[in-house]
This record gives structure tokens, sequence and C-alpha cells, in this order.
């Protein structure tokens, strides 16, 4: 089992259970220097004049740390110390630690801590780096945070429980007030008040270190008083420390946990921070979708889409189009295993309850106003169920029936969040009937055989005088994703609007078999102001005359022959 398998599970939650904590390493991986590295750049002009150097060797650094740990009358001064004996004012001291890191960018590390607090996997970060980049990474995503960085400024705000998005504890400071610490004197022991958040916060929460060495007396005695029993302990680590004085502390940390606690703290060999994390965070990414695909309550579509980027959506549009096709392959695997009407007519009726998930996804792209994605999806969806058309009877339910309802219901969700575009999309869908002859699948699926007189006949005792269009509308409709209402101005729209460009030859009006029915409206709505002109208007008219004059005298089209009296009782005289 993945090691990460359970951190990545518990994680997914979004319980805010876990915090992090990040050491040099952290940093290391953006190019970044540690803060030791600094302290020995900052001895560097005392070293060459105490050493009267004429010429700095290649190895200076480790001559320098040499001298500083072993021999240097400085080696008692703090870090701070050593930067006020260099650096006299506040705004000298912070204008040379400035240099260090002004220039500097967010690394892939900080980028994918900062996609943890976005996707509300933590609200703490522990830190002893002192550069702001993970304050950078959460600007850019324009993520709420405030900085603790001393007792001072943990006293004039709110207490951590109060923390709603991130907090971010500065352990060992911040170059920006010139205030940091790194030597060994200086880190015994941390602020004492940050000091108690800091034990309070860890010993309630799951830990995960990354890209820290454990050498820091002040960090590590609060590690090794850590009640280890509610949540585990997680470290990242390119390579186990050796067992030697300068990592005592690791190693009794390790001992106590094993030999007291009868606890292990799980450590992850990790060559990056930023590996370890994009783990982390694919991994939890790769969990949710797998388990939202396989949630038949077809919740959380809007948390995932409104916490992921493009790239990851379009994951989850294609596993979603692969579960249609499986469902469809089924079904009609199914339906052909019997030639009854009725037995096809419940196949069909099973496969529709199946596909729910297919409209409540593309509902929520459409609020979240991602409409390329959602005609992505759509037209993906309808090509493969209309791949296999066939102009036969037997067939009518599931291959003939379900491009139907899909442009029905797909085309009712986009007309109720005006994204026409989409709709403008479905003349372009063609279809093979037989041979090599392709027809606009607009100008087909309206069309209902013998068995839906069939089934309106035997189920619901109706003579329906278009029975998929009733049926679908009173039996079939997946209420929650459109209205009666919603179907039926679409199907007026549909109607309509092809009258207006010519792109199809012919809709059947089912909605023109109510007396109350819509398409007085959608005319208002979406036609007449396209029409400019009484030339326009009685060109239109003429239009909807010829296309629909064989069937106007059928009680059953009505509504448009209301609808074409209207327009022409309200044209002016002139």
């Amino acid at each position: 089992m993945n090691d990460l398998l359970p951190l990545i599970t518990n994680l997914s939650t979004r319980n805010r259970e876990y915090v992090v904590f990040v050491g040099a390493g952290f940093s290391k991986d953006a190019g970044i220097k540690s803060g030791w590295d600094i302290l020995i750049e900052t001895l560097k002009p005392i070293y060459i004049d105490e050493k009267d150097i004429k010429n700095l060797p290649e190895n200076y650094y480790e001559l320098i740390q040499d001298w500083y740990i072993n021999h240097g009358q400085y080696k008692e001064l703090g870090y701070s110390s050593i930067l006020e004996l260099m650096y006299k004012g506040d705004l000298e001291r912070r204008e040379y630690l400035k240099k260090y890191f002004i220039d500097e960018m967010p690394g892939d590390a900080h980028k994918q801590l900062a996609l943890m607090v976005a996707n509300k996997l933590i609200r703490f970060i522990f830190t002893t780096n002192f550069d702001d980049l993970i304050e950078r990474a959460l600007d850019e995503l324009n993520l709420d945070y405030d900085v603790i960085y001393s007792d001072d400024i943990l006293r004039g705000t709110k207490s951590w429980d109060k923390v709603e998005t991130c907090r971010i504890y500065k352990l060992h400071g911040d170059y920006k007030i010139g205030k940091i610490r790194n030597t060994i004197n200086e880190l015994k022991e941390l602020d004492p008040i940050i000091a108690d958040d800091f034990q309070y916060i860890i010993d309630r929460h799951g830990l995960i270190v990354i890209g820290y060495s454990g050498r820091d007396e002040g960090v590590m005695s609060h590690f090794l008083k850590r009640r280890p029993y509610s949540y585990p302990f997680y470290w990242q680590y390119r390579e186990h420390p050796p067992q030697d004085k300068d990592f005592e502390i690791y190693h009794a940390l390790i001992k106590k946990y094993k030999d007291e606690y009868k606890r292990e703290i799980k450590f992850i060999t990790c060559q990056s921070a930023s590996e370890f994390l994009n783990q982390i965070n694919s991994g939890i990414e790769k969990l949710e979708r797998v388990l939202l695909i396989s949630n038949k309550k077809q919740q959380g579509y809007a948390d995932y889409i409104s916490r992921n980027d493009s790239k990851r959506i379009r994951a989850l549009s294609l596993e979603l189009q692969n579960k249609f096709n499986e469902l469809y392959i089924k079904a009609i695997e199914k339906e052909d295993l019997d030639k009854f009407y009725k037995y096809k007519f419940e196949v069909f009726t099973e496969f529709l309850k199946e596909i729910e998930f297919i409209f409540h996804y593309f509902s929520e792209l459409l609020n979240y106003s991602l409409t390329d994605e959602a005609g992505y999806f759509l037209q993906n969806i309808i090509k493969f169920c209309s791949k296999d058309w066939e102009f036969d009877y037997r067939n009518e339910f599931i291959r003939r029936s379900t491009p139907y309802y899909l442009i029905m219901l797909f085309g009712s969700l986009c007309l109720k969040k005006n994204a026409l575009g989409i709709i403008n999309s479905f003349y372009e869908f063609k279809i093979k009937l037989y041979g090599e002859n392709y027809s606009k699948l607009l100008d087909e699926i309206w069309r209902g055989y013998e068995g839906w007189d069939h089934i309106g006949k035997e189920n619901y005792k109706k003579n329906y005088h278009h029975p998929m269009y009733s049926i679908c509308l009173e039996h079939l409709l997946q209420k929650e994703i459109a209205t009666p209402e919603d179907f039926n101005k679409f199907d007026a729209y549909i109607t309509l609007v092809s009258v207006l460009n010519n792109k199809i030859d012919f809709w059947y009006l089912g909605c023109s078999m109510y007396s109350r029915n819509p398409l007085k409206e959608i005319y208002h709505e979406h036609i007449e102001n396209a029409l400019s002109t009484k030339d326009d208007i009685i060109s239109y008219l003429t239009k909807l005359k010829e296309r629909y004059e064989k069937r106007l005298k059928f009680d059953a089209f009505h509504g448009i022959s209301r609808l074409i009296n209207s327009i022409a009782s309200s044209l002016p005289e002139n």
C-alpha cells in the first residue's frame, strides 16, 4: 500500500486536522539560501578582516563555517547580534536581507502548499524560514492569511481557533523586520507565547514535517512533548540523518515514539518537498475524482469545480464521459435481449436514471460559467450515442430516443442558464441513416414510432399525439434538473429559432399540444429583437406558414396558429 494513502484519505475529508511544518529544505527547492547560508555570507567581511585575506579561496564557505563554530570570538553572538554588528540601522539591516529574497519567486513546493490551503486541506503552517515565499504563493491564489513572527504580533491578533483560512507562524522571525534567529543559542527556545500556540496546535492536529533536518532544540523540544495518540506524525526526508551529535535530538524523538509511546513517526522518502506535496495533492485529486464518479447521489461537483483548474476539470469530464459510454453500451446490450416494447421501455427508463449525473455535472459547469467545457462535454456525450443510430423501429428506445432525451434536457439547461451558444452547436450534429447518407440529428430525433405509441396506450392508457414528447415530459423528466416549463420552453425555442435561421427542415412542436404553451413568450424573448423591420416580420411569418402549413389543420398545432395570428395582428398598418 502507498505509505501516503492514509494521509491522503484523511486530508481529503477537509476537516483540516493536519498542520504543516516546513524547514530550510522547503525553500531550498526554490533556490533560496538557508538562514545558515546567509549567516556565513554575513560573516564573510569579518572573516576577511580578521584573517587579513588577500584572495578569498573557493572553499571559503567551509572555512568561515569552521572558524565561526570552533575558533571565532563571534560564536557567542547570536544571528541577530551579528546582523546588528554589521548593519547598525533597522532599515540598513532589512535592505541587506532583502537582497537575498526580493527577486526570488515561489517554487513549486510553495505553490503546492498554497493549493492545500486553497483546497481547505490545512489552515496552519509553521516554518523556520524567514523568507516570504509562502505568503507570495498564497497571494497568487488571492487567499487570506495572517503572519505571526513575534509574541508582540501574536498578542494583538485573534486566537488560533478563530483562524478561518490560514495562519503562518514564522518561528525564527521575518527578514522584513530584520529580526531573525539562526544560531545554536538563538534556537534553544521559541518566543514563549508563540511556543504555547505551537505546542497546543501540534498536540491537537496531525503533523506533516517537510524539508526539516531536526536540529533546532527549540522546535524539537516541542516535538518531544507532543501528545502522540490523537493524530499521526509524518516526516518527509531525503535520507535519514546520521547517528552523530548534531542529530541527537532527532534520534531521541524517534526512540521516544517507539519505546515510550509505542508509536512510529511515519517517515516518507522523497527527494524534494515539491515532489512530496505533489504526491499528496494529486493523490487527493485522484481519490476525489474516483469517488465523485462513483457517487450515485451526484453530490460534490460544485466543490470539485470551484477548487480545481481547467486541466483537472477536463480530466473529470473525460472520466464522466467514459462512465456514460459504459452505461450506454450496457443498456443497448440489455435492450437487445428481448423484443417486446414494454421490456425495452423499462430498460430505457432505468438507463435514464443511471445517467442523471451527466446533467448535474453539466449544470454545475454552466453555473461556474465554464461554457467551453460544458460544450465539449455535451458534444462528446451526444456524438457517442448518435453513432449507434439505426433507422429501425426495433431500436426505438435506447438508440433512437436517447439522443432526443439528451438534446431536450441539455437544451433546457442551456436555455435556462442563457448558454445559447451551446444550443447553436446542436445544429452541427449529424447521423448516418443508411449507406453513406447523412442527416442532421435535429431533423430526425423528434420522430416517434410504433414503440412509443404502444407504451402510451399500454402504460398510461393514452393516445398521445406525440407520445415520445408527452411521455418524456410527463413521466421521464428529471424535474430537479429541468422542469416541464423548461422542457416546453426549449421545444418552443428550437422550433422558432430553427425557422429564423433555416438550419433544420422541421421540428415537431410538442409544446403546441397545450393551450398554455410558451411559443409567444419565446418569440418575444428571442426572436422579436432579431426582426428589425416590418418586412423582416412578414418574411418570418411566411417561413412559419410554409414550414407548418400542412400541419396547421390539426388541433395539435393550434399553438403555432395562435402565434402566427398574434404576430400578424401586431403588425403596424404601414
